[in-house]
C-alpha cells in the first residue's frame, strides 16, 4: 500500500505540536496524516477485519444463548472466545473447525464473539483472545490461551476428556 501524503503533511512532519495546541485540540500534525502513517502498523497487529463464518459443526453462541448452550449441555463443551478483528482468531478458526469434526459426539464446540457482550468476557476473567475454555456440567475444567496448531489442540482436548 502506498502512503499518500499532502504537501502540508510533509511540511509539518518535523514539527512537534506545542502543549497549548494540544490542549486546544489542534496540532501541527493532522490526524489524517497520523492515520496514513500508522495504518499499516495497526493493520498488521490487529489482523484484517473479516467475517468468520461458523461451520455447521460449530454453534455460534450469543449472550442470550450462552448459558443454555454451554452451562446446561449434557456433553462437555469447548468454547472458542474470538473477535473478528483478531488475527490469531482467524488463524485458529480452521483448527477449531477441524477439531469439531473430529470430536463430534464426544464434545460440543461453541464459538462466542467477544465483541457482542463484555459480561460473558469478564465473567471468566479472560486476558486475551483467542481463548478456549472447556466446560463440563457447567463448570470450567480447562483453559487454553492463544493460537495452537491442530496437533497441540488435539492433545489439549484429549487431556480434557481424560480428566472427566
Amino acid at each position: 500500500m502506498a502512503l499518500a501524503l499532502t504537501k502540508a503533511d510533509i511540511t509539518n512532519l518535523g514539527k512537534v505540536p506545542s502543549v497549548s495546541s494540544l490542549a486546544t485540540g489542534s496540532s501541527t500534525i493532522s490526524a489524517d496524516f497520523a492515520k496514513k502513517l500508522f495504518a499499516d502498523r495497526f493493520r498488521d497487529i490487529r489482523g484484517p477485519r473479516v467475517h468468520i463464518p461458523v461451520t455447521p459443526c460449530v454453534t455460534q453462541a450469543t449472550p442470550e444463548t450462552f448459558d443454555s448452550l454451554v452451562l446446561e449441555s449434557s456433553l462437555p463443551v469447548v468454547v472458542d472466545f474470538w473477535a473478528p478483528w483478531c488475527g490469531y482468531c482467524t488463524r485458529f478458526k480452521p483448527v477449531f473447525d477441524q477439531a469439531c469434526e473430529e470430536y463430534k459426539g464426544k464434545m460440543n464446540f461453541v464459538a462466542f464473539n467477544t465483541d457482542l457482550d463484555d459480561s460473558v468476557w469478564s465473567r471468566y476473567g479472560m486476558e486475551g483472545i483467542p481463548t478456549q475454555i472447556a466446560f463440563n456440567d457447567g463448570t470450567e475444567v480447562a483453559r487454553n490461551i492463544g493460537y495452537v496448531p491442530i496437533e497441540r489442540f488435539r492433545g489439549w482436548l484429549n487431556g480434557v476428556l481424560r480428566s472427566l
